[in-house]
């Protein structure tokens, strides 16, 4: 970490300045790492092949294929939330993730195409559209095959929070990455880089502590 010369860290005993400088060099590796992850992420080799799943777009109620949901792009960003038909409320953290995505989408939709998929039916979907005033973000119900094929939904019809990116090459339509809430290590944190809530309360010197958000309502 550089010196610092902000004026603020004038008044800053020496015990704090160096403590700060060891966690810089810290967090200049795990950036360095994240990057590291990100450029082996984008060397994967093509992966399992997909079929073009059917949905129903919330908006317009009309049923649309995966591949239609590509735009013009050859990559697509799905975020499968928890909530199942017979649901009255969604995951209220998943929730809190699609309120991220569609306050991003402006900037985000520049590049790249991402919809939030589901296996609630419309009417719920629509519900929860208004209630949380998401305006941006395209929403599609989802069958149970291609839930269950993507493990976003178990055999007993509980339901996981998956991200998944698809590419559409003279291949046909492939499955590139896929993450979960749980990754390879069972813990409940696989795609918390994926919202920015928790990177912020970890910036806190009481961290994310036990905080939850709260229930949603409809």
């Amino acid at each position: 970490m550089q010196t610092v010369e902000v004026p603020i860290y004038e008044k800053a005993t020496g015990e704090y300045l160096n403590a700060r400088r060891a966690l810089g060099e810290e967090e200049i590796r795990l950036r360095d790492q994240i990057e590291a992850v990100a450029e082996q992420r984008r060397a994967l080799p093509r992966g399992p092949s997909i079929d073009d799943y059917e949905f129903t777009d919330v908006a317009s109620g009309k049923p649309v294929r995966l591949s239609e949901l590509f735009g013009n792009t050859n990559s697509l960003i799905v975020y499968n939330m928890m909530f199942a038909p017979g649901d009255d409320a969604p995951c209220p953290m998943c929730t809190m993730w699609v309120d991220g995505y569609d306050g991003v989408m402006r900037q985000l939709s520049e590049t790249a195409t991402m919809v939030v998929a589901s296996r609630a039916p419309i009417e719920k979907l629509r519900a929860l559209r208004d209630s949380r005033g998401w305006s941006r973000l395209r929403l599609v119900s989802s069958a149970e095959e291609y839930a269950r094929t993507i493990g976003s939904e178990n055999e007993d019809g509980t339901q996981n929070p998956i991200m998944t990116i698809y590419c559409s090459d003279a291949d046909g339509l492939s499955l590139w990455y896929r993450v979960s809430a749980e990754m390879q290590d069972e813990r409940e944190r696989g795609i918390d880089l994926l919202s920015p809530v928790w990177n912020l309360l970890d910036l806190l010197p009481e961290g994310r502590g036990d905080w939850y958000p709260t229930p949603v309502k409809v």
